[in-house]
């Protein structure tokens, strides 16, 4: 059989006086008031081993429980409801760099694992320390894969089974997670015969994990409050026998409920002495199925009774129900003496739902083991779908725990004192790929449920804390997850209780509280301040920015550095978020290294004026443009209305202060000048009718300006005309100035009429004009005969 053999002094000396009476020793612990050598031993032999000096006494274990309920790839909605996609997407941090343990009953005992790594529900590197029991459900993997829901940044994974042969054994798994860097814990396994009033092996060791940093996480248990507890009452004319009723009858046999068949029930009480030492007081505990007479009931091979070893304030037993038919359960308890009245306290473990106690004390029942540490953090469940995330769930274990003595068994002045649990809740009901816990739809069959599923979800937020601070602090961590400010606070109780502890865990709030201030952003402009007028940039301008957060993360928006080479205004966005907030810092650069268009002079032109006909200074202006930024001022300079030439200047000058010029010359006179005649002494040469019908009439005169227009006409009276009429036109534009020759040629019909001629007069009218000339009209007149 597996026992604990508490003894005397170092572990080593009894390990070989104890392997010399056949045990097969698998863990031994030193911790103070717990020193224990743990092990297989020839159930003959156990009188033995009593015998020896060494020992103390001399307990079975009772086997481990998982705190959890139940018999493709999947995400767990819980990770949803703790508001871990909002943390994840805030702080940019997923888990990355944190190694996680996990304690449960088993792992791959199913042999899930390795698809469940294909298909991204567990991470890609799970070391399995210590494998449980082939008959194992692989619990361990499914709290594995809610963790990895919450933090799926993880790479690694370790687990230590928790079903290890002894408390002993599992307190050096604690140890074995931590020593290979795990820095997040989880575990929903506890050996309930544990102490109940001062910290037992699995409590020192977690303690002693929480020293060297890290963070555990412990189901706190799914026995609602189905536990028993009171100062010892005798009865009256029995005084060894507790009286069960509290309101003046006498009970000695308390009813417990009906026992289904093939249904058990495990039974542990225990009472306020300190754990392996001179007991004063001594109970036995007897169950039967009729509430007087008859003899106690037996079950598992023996006789359902179990007085306490002779240095452990325990009584534990277990009634299996092997009848066809439903079986009443009623439970005695006696003292050895009559001169002490101890203070006992009873849990109950059934497999059966209907437990009903007849005299409850609604008395807490969150651990022993991991859960009852100080250096745990303690995990109710609430249920996912619960609409306000405010409620535990009816079986969560609810606390405070009582501790009368220190670790070594010294009793507590002025105790008991209160140990508040469990601190926190998280969401159960997930959906794992692991047979039994896979959740399915629509009636919610094999979810997961439970504190077991509670436990690694919390872990799962520590780690996404830590990823976003590897810095933080131990202490600076718990604060944020059990802080109320970070949780729903549950029902009904305002503020913290002892049926969630501060509340419902919120993963964004808590990575909030990690971090209180926004990230530092800093925009550098090169150059540092602008070139031009008003703001304005006229060189190249290169934009980069800096940001730090000493706290988390930060996702960055934007922010990329830039070279402003072309004209505009540019708004360079830059946005920084991390858990502390949001810290926005946009760059905007007006940028114009293009000067105004050439200006132009209003109010004056390139010209010769009068001395009274110059335009007034406030007559003369300018005009340009400039499409970016704008023209800011257009001035005009050099103006004189005295005789003679002068030059303007006309400056436009841009915001950014860029400037162009133009030039305009003109000239002043005392006179206004008389200008000349466009054209001048026309005449005609002689010539013959017949040269003037076939060449036409030639034109000879001066012109003053180059450019002179000239509309040349012939008039004469034809042969039987009663008056003269046009015989020719010519229109035509000269080059240069001086003296011109027209030729107009004449029409058919002049020309027809002329045959029959003799004689004719020929009439040239010629008007001409030039550009700084005067149009003046020129007329010559030619007798013409054969």
């Amino acid at each position: 059989m597996l026992v604990d053999v508490y003894v005397n002094g170092p572990t080593g000396d009894a390990r070989t006086a104890l392997e010399q009476q056949g045990m097969q020793i698998t863990a031994d612990s030193t911790k103070p008031g717990q020193h224990i050598v743990s092990g297989w031993l020839p159930a003959a032999r156990a009188p033995d081993v009593a015998r020896l000096g060494i020992t103390r006494s001399v307990t079975p274990v009772l086997r481990p429980r998982v705190f959890g309920v139940g018999p493709g790839s999947v995400t767990s909605l819980g990770d949803l409801r703790m508001n871990g996609p909002v943390a994840r997407s805030t702080a940019a941090v997923n888990g990355a760099g944190v190694t996680v343990g996990v304690i449960s009953d088993s792992f791959n005992a199913l042999g899930g694992m390795a698809q469940a790594q294909a298909t991204s529900d567990l991470p890609p590197n799970v070391q399995i320390l210590a494998e449980g029991p082939a008959n194992g459900s692989d619990e361990g993997q499914a709290m594995g894969q809610l963790l990895y829901d919450t933090a799926p940044g993880v790479t690694n994974m370790l687990f230590a089974t928790g079903f290890a042969d002894s408390a002993s054994g599992k307190a050096d798994n604690i140890k074995k997670l931590v020593d290979a860097g795990a820095r997040v814990i989880t575990d929903d396994t506890a050996f309930i015969d544990q102490p109940f009033f001062q910290d037992g092996v699995v409590e020192q060791a977690v303690d002693a994990a929480r020293d060297r940093g890290v963070a555990y996480f412990a189901a706190g248990g799914n026995s609602a409050r189905e536990a028993w507890e009171e100062d010892f009452r005798p009865t009256s004319g029995q005084a060894l026998v507790e009286n069960f009723d509290q309101n003046g009858g006498v009970d000695t046999r308390q009813f417990l409920g009906n026992v289904p068949s093939g249904s058990a029930m495990t039974i542990i009480t225990q009472w306020d002495e300190a754990w392996n030492s001179s007991l004063a007081n001594g109970l036995t505990m007897r169950l039967y199925t009729a509430p007087a007479g008859g003899s106690p009931v037996v079950a598992c091979g023996g006789a359902c009774t179990n007085s306490n070893a002779a240095t452990i304030p325990e009584v534990f037993l277990e009634y299996r129900n092997q009848t066809v038919s439903s079986q009443p359960l009623y439970m005695e308890l006696s003292r050895a003496n009559a001169s002490t009245a101890p203070h006992i306290k009873t849990v109950f473990y059934p497999s059966f739902n209907g437990l009903a106690v007849e005299h409850p004390t609604n008395t807490a029942t969150v651990g022993p083991d991991a859960s009852a540490a100080a250096g745990a953090i303690t995990l109710a469940a609430v249920d996912q779908a619960d609409p306000g995330l405010d409620t535990a769930e009816s079986f969560s274990s609810r606390g405070p725990l009582p501790r009368y003595f220190t670790a070594a068994g010294t009793r507590i002045a002025g105790g008991p004192i209160l140990r508040r649990k469990p601190e926190i809740a998280a969401p159960d009901g997930g959906a794992t790929t692991v047979f039994g816990f896979e959740c399915l739809l629509p009636n919610r069959h094999d979810c997961f449920f439970g504190t077991s599923a509670a436990s690694p979800a919390a872990a799962g937020v520590a780690t996404l804390l830590w990823s976003a601070n590897p810095a933080l602090p131990l202490s600076e961590l718990r604060k944020a997850l059990t802080d109320p400010l970070n949780t729903i606070d549950c029902l009904p109780t305002i503020g913290p209780d002892d049926d969630c502890g501060a509340g419902f865990l919120l993963a964004d709030r808590a990575l909030a509280a990690i971090d209180r201030t926004p990230p530092v952003v800093t925009a550098t402009v090169d150059p540092a301040a602008p070139d031009g007028d008003g703001g304005w940039y006229r060189s190249d301008v290169d934009v980069s920015w800096t940001h730090s957060d000493p706290d988390t993360p930060a996702t960055v928006s934007g922010c990329a550095p830039a070279e402003i080479l072309t004209d505009g205004v540019s708004t360079l966005p830059c946005s920084v978020t991390s858990a502390g907030g949001t810290t926005s810092v946009p760059v905007t650069i007006r940028h114009d290294a293009t000067p105004p268009s050439a200006p132009g002079f209003t109010g004056i032109a390139a010209q010769t004026y009068t001395t009274s006909g110059v335009p007034p200074a406030a007559a003369l202006g300018c005009l340009a443009t400039d499409a970016t930024s704008g023209v800011a001022a257009c001035t005009v300079t050099g103006y004189d209305a005295s005789i003679g030439t002068h030059r303007l200047t006309a400056t436009a000058t841009d915001r950014s202060g860029l400037s162009t010029s133009s030039t305009l010359d003109y000239t002043v006179t005392a006179v206004p000048p008389v200008p000349p005649k466009a054209a001048s002494r026309l005449s005609i040469p002689s010539l013959s009718l017949g040269a003037l019908r076939s060449r036409g009439l030639k034109l000879s005169l001066r012109t003053a300006r180059a450019s002179t227009k000239f509309v040349a006409t012939l008039t004469a009276k034809l042969p039987g005309a009663r008056r003269s009429s046009t015989v020719g036109r010519l229109t035509k534009t000269t080059g240069a100035a001086g003296t011109q020759s027209l030729r107009v040629t004449l029409s058919r019909r002049a020309r027809n009429a002329l045959a029959r001629s003799r004689k004719v007069t020929v009439t040239a009218a010629v008007v001409a004009t030039a550009s700084g000339a005067t149009k003046v009209t020129l007329k010559a007149s030619r007798s013409v005969r054969r």
